[in-house]
């Protein structure tokens, strides 16, 4: 079982060693083992809670704006606009937005035969308006958006409700999922260390990345280079 950074790097040199004897620095494995986390991500992260196995894998970097769950243990409130129908993708505070799970709204009604000008809705679900469809959607009445079917785009760092109505934006509340945490391992300060936030098994998956990543670089001549190049990169951050 995994559980800090330290198991990590060792899992990862028994794996490496079964065909491989030399010692891979921890400064090398660091940045290997951040970037195996980050392919990790990107291979759950487009299905979103499709299956138990994913959900428990990316739980702990969902985030939800509705104080319900919570991040760092500081509940997060529901988001006001911006400015009208515009809301703030990732707000001051809040942490670093991967990909977006899904939105809902409350709106205020204006001109709503079944509601009381100024009466707040309960949230209601929208609908991204892809830009390939915009036209399409705006040519079918059927598809039209009204108060009851709402629609949402993100432009640059806002999420903008699209109402079809006088009605506007009055919250919303998004789930998504952040950036995980770089890990750091420090050989001689451990309090300096940073853990995988994941759990063990997914843990085990990750190592399981950079040992095939690292295997798979040292069947290639280039394999100094990229290394090179890569701390140069690191260097220049």
């Amino acid at each position: 079982m995994l559980a800090t950074i330290t198991e990590m790097y060792q899992e990862f040199l028994d794996g490496i060693t079964k065909e491989e004897s030399a010692i891979v620095p921890p400064e090398d494995f660091i940045r290997l083992i951040n970037r195996s986390q980050s392919q990790w991500l990107v291979s759950k992260a487009p299905e979103g809670d499709t299956g138990q196995k994913r959900i428990d894998d990316l739980e702990i970097i969902r985030v939800v704006t509705d104080g319900v769950f919570e991040y760092n243990s500081v509940p997060l409130d529901l988001l006001s606009p911006v400015v009208v129908n515009q809301f703030e993708l990732v707000p001051s505070g809040y942490p670093s937005y991967f990909r977006l799970l899904n939105v809902m709204f409350q709106i205020t009604y204006s001109g709503n035969s079944c509601f009381v000008d100024g009466v707040n809705s309960e949230l209601l679900d929208a609908s991204i308006m892809r830009a390939d469809k915009r036209s399409s959607t705006f040519k079918n009445p059927m598809r039209w958006p009204t108060d009851e079917r709402l629609y949402y785009e993100i432009i640059g760092n806002r999420i903008r409700l699209i109402t079809g109505t006088s009605s506007i934006g009055y919250r919303a509340r998004l789930e998504y999922y952040r950036y995980p945490l770089d890990m750091v391992y420090d050989e001689d300060d451990s309090n300096n260390n940073v853990n995988c936030e994941f759990g063990s098994a997914q843990q085990y998956e990750i190592c399981d990345i950079a040992i095939r990543i690292y295997l798979e670089r040292k069947t290639d001549p280039r394999y100094q280079t990229i290394l090179n190049e890569e701390a140069m990169k690191a260097s220049s951050q």
